[in-house]
Formats: C-alpha cells, sequence, structure tokens
C-alpha cells in the first residue's frame, strides 16, 4: 500500500476521532453531563483510536521501510 493512500485512509478516520472527543468535552461542559451518552462516546472514541492506531502504524512500517531501502 503506498504512502498516499495510506494518509488518505487516515484523514477520515481522524475526523471521526476529533469530532467524537470534542462531543464528549462537550458533553462534559454541561451543567448536567449524561453519563450515558458519556460512556458511548468513550466506548466509540476507543474503538476509533484502536482504528486510527492501526492506520498509524502502517505508516510508520511504510515510512520505515522507505528508509530502510535508501
Amino acid at each position: 500500500m503506498n504512502m498516499d493512500r495510506l494518509t488518505k485512509m487516515r484523514k477520515p478516520i481522524r475526523t471521526v476521532y476529533s469530532k467524537t472527543y470534542n462531543a464528549i468535552i462537550a458533553e462534559c461542559d454541561k451543567e448536567i453531563p449524561d453519563e450515558e451518552q458519556v460512556g458511548l462516546l468513550q466506548r466509540k472514541l476507543e474503538r476509533v483510536a484502536a482504528e486510527l492506531a492501526e492506520v498509524d502504524n502502517k505508516v510508520f512500517v511504510h515510512a520505515g521501510d522507505k528508509f530502510v531501502n535508501i
């Protein structure tokens, strides 16, 4: 898989991560946060973070392969 494709895969995942994180912050900033909603968002954030880490790892491996081949 080439680097451009990997970075294009990463962008929508990062967007979902950021939006979910911001939703958690917004919910926690409420006078009376909905604990169930915060829990749901936290679990979603964990899933998205794992997916993002997987893609990041592929990017780093690909980048490392480029340096090895120089």
